[in-house]
C-alpha cells in the first residue's frame, strides 16, 4: 500500500476524477459536525452523509465506522465516517487507530484508493501535518501481512487498498514528519516477521545473522556464543538453552 500526502489543491483536482475503486474518509467526533470540505461534500449529495448517519445510527464512537454508496454525481464510489470518540480525549493514538480501521473496512469494500480528508480536525488544532503522519503509520501498519508461506488464497480474501492518501494543509510537513515513523514501521515489521516465522527458520544463530543486517543501517550489533556467556556467569540463560539442539547465542 502506497502512503500520499496531498495539499487540498492536490486532492480537489484528483477528486474530481477520482474514478472506480476511489473512497473519501471524514473522521467524526460524537459531536458529529460536518465542516469544511466534508460539509461541502455533505451539501453537494443532498445531505446523503448526514442521513446516512443517522440511519446507521452512528454515535461518533472511537472505532466506529459506517460508510455510504456514493450518489450519481459523487467522484467517488463510496464515503466513509469513522469515528474519534469524545474530543477532549483524542490523542495521536486515535488517529493511528482510526486509520488502522479505515484499511481494514476499505479492504472489505474492494476500495482501492482512499482518500482522507484533514482539512479541518478535532482535538489537535493547528497540528494537522502531525495528524496526517500519525494517520499514514496506523494505515501502514494495518497493512501487515506475513505471505511467505502463502500457497493460495481466495481473491475475495485478498487485500485491494493500493493507496492511502493524507489530505492536509500541512502535506509537505505531514510527509517530512512520516520519514521517521516509516523506519518504525520498518522496524515493527522486521519485528512481527522474525516472530512469526516458525522455529525450524528462526533460531539463535539465524536470529542472530537477521539482526547483523541491521548494522548497514548504523546499529551496533554484538553476539554473544555459549562460551561468552558461560565467561560472564550467565548460567539461567546457559540452563535454558540446554533443553535445545541449537546453540545459545546472545545479540546486544
Amino acid at each position: 500500500m502506497k502512503p500520499e500526502f496531498l495539499s487540498l489543491t492536490d486532492y480537489d483536482a484528483k477528486a474530481k476524477k477520482a474514478g472506480k475503486g476511489a473512497a473519501v474518509a471524514i473522521a467524526l467526533t460524537d459531536a458529529l459536525k460536518l465542516e469544511g470540505k466534508a460539509a461541502a461534500l455533505d451539501k453537494a449529495s443532498g445531505g446523503i452523509i448526514k442521513r446516512a448517519l443517522g440511519a446507521a445510527k452512528f454515535k461518533g464512537k472511537a472505532g466506529q465506522v459506517t460508510r455510504v454508496v456514493g450518489p450519481k454525481d459523487c467522484p467517488f464510489d463510496q464515503i466513509l465516517i469513522v469515528g474519534l470518540g469524545k474530543e477532549k480525549d483524542i490523542t495521536m493514538r486515535t488517529w493511528e487507530d482510526a486509520a488502522g480501521t479505515l484499511v481494514a473496512k476499505a479492504n472489505a469494500m474492494g476500495i482501492k484508493t482512499l482518500y482522507c480528508l484533514l482539512d479541518t480536525i478535532p482535538g489537535k488544532k493547528g497540528k494537522k501535518g502531525e495528524v496526517a503522519a500519525s494517520m499514514t503509520f496506523g494505515a501502514a501498519l494495518k497493512s501487515y501481512r506475513f505471505d511467505k508461506y502463502r500457497t493460495k488464497e481466495e481473491k475475495s480474501a485478498k487485500p485491494t487498498l493500493t493507496s492511502f492518501a493524507v489530505c492536509a494543509e500541512d502535506a509537505d510537513k505531514a510527509a517530512k514528519l512520516y520519514e521517521t515513523l516509516d523506519a518504525l514501521k520498518d522496524g515493527i515489521f522486521l519485528t512481527r516477521d522474525v516472530v512469526t516465522e516458525p522455529a525450524n527458520v528462526i533460531y539463535p544463530e539465524t536470529l542472530a545473522a537477521r539482526c547483523k543486517e541491521l548494522s548497514k543501517d548504523g546499529v551496533e550489533v554484538t553476539v554473544l556464543g555459549e562460551k561468552d556467556m558461560q565467561q560472564l556467569g550467565m548460567g539461567a540463560l546457559l540452563g535454558v538453552g540446554q533443553g535445545s539442539i541449537r546453540e545459545s547465542q546472545l545479540v546486544i
